[in-house]
């Protein structure tokens, strides 16, 4: 492997990080309430109008941020299968090798990463607002 083989490489990891990041955004965007951030709004919390102005028009950026992941994660691919193309002698292993070692890379960084921060916008399967919402009612109803 060539010493511009390893900067491939190297970008190609970036570049998974990258996505992983705009997954991340996805994520976030998808999982955030409007509801949560009028609240925000209220509370007079920095960053809160311009959150409230993009849950107004949610698709035009979870699709930017689709776009950009996908761009990101693609090109990685093609970064990662140029430098396996020298690696290996016969084609079939190549094509393989680079299906299955950016599949796996692209699960483990933008799969779970982009899982995981769904997963801690809830408690217990219930979203944070509507947890929200019963501790009030059931402090209201002890009251």
């Amino acid at each position: 492997m060539s010493p511009a083989d390893t900067w491939l490489l190297l970008a190609a990891a970036v570049l998974v990080l990258l996505a992983g990041v705009f997954s991340s955004i996805d994520a976030a965007l998808a999982a955030f309430s409007k509801v949560r951030a009028e609240e925000l709004v209220v509370e007079g919390r920095s960053g809160a109008k311009r959150l409230l102005e993009i849950l107004e028009d949610p698709p035009r950026y979870l699709n930017t941020a689709l776009f950009l992941r996908l761009l990101f994660e693609i090109t990685a691919i093609v970064l990662v299968a140029e430098v396996f193309i020298e690696v290996f002698d016969q084609r079939w292993l190549f094509v393989i090798a680079t299906a299955l070692v950016m599949l796996v890379v692209s699960f483990v960084v933008i799969g779970v990463a982009s899982i995981s921060l769904r997963t801690s916008r809830t408690c217990g399967g219930v979203s944070e607002e509507c947890a929200r919402n019963c501790t009030k009612s059931s402090n209201a109803a002890s009251k």
